[in-house]
């Protein structure tokens, strides 16, 4: 199995790169930060993913990078959350047969209400979303 999963300097992304390599999986992670970690790579997912600079074709691709803190300005969220996810949605579509799975926070996702979420909205005790009236 190969397997791509971005946000691997991370917390989530970080374990599963560790638990992929576990299972005896080809794995190549990618990340902001620099690590010493075999098959890690810096990548600024803000900038187009083309297959020919991994020179490697995954049989699933998780995205599990985000900004998960609202520190910074708005538009670095947005570039970070939802660019970054348009960078690797396109990169997934160069593999039409490719499985994609996408992990995040709930501040990974945007909202047609704004930034982050509105004052409408509250945290339900099981950790979703609830709209308020």
């Amino acid at each position: 199995m190969k397997v791509l999963i971005t946000g691997t300097s991370g917390f989530i992304g970080g374990a599963l790169l560790r638990r992929c390599r576990e299972a005896g999986w080809d794995v190549i992670g990618l990340g902001r930060r620099p690590l010493l970690e075999p098959g890690y790579q810096v990548r600024d997912l803000a900038t187009p993913l083309h297959p020919v600079h991994l020179d490697f074709r995954p049989d699933v691709v998780v995205h599990a990078a985000a900004r998960s803190s609202p520190w910074g300005t708005r538009h670095e969220y947005a570039v970070q959350n939802v660019k970054a996810t348009e960078n690797v949605c396109t990169f997934c579509k160069a593999f039409e047969d490719r499985n994609t799975v996408r992990s995040s926070s709930i501040s990974g996702a945007r909202r047609r209400s704004g930034f982050l979420a509105s004052k409408n909205e509250k945290r339900s005790e099981h950790g979703g979303e609830q709209r308020g009236d």
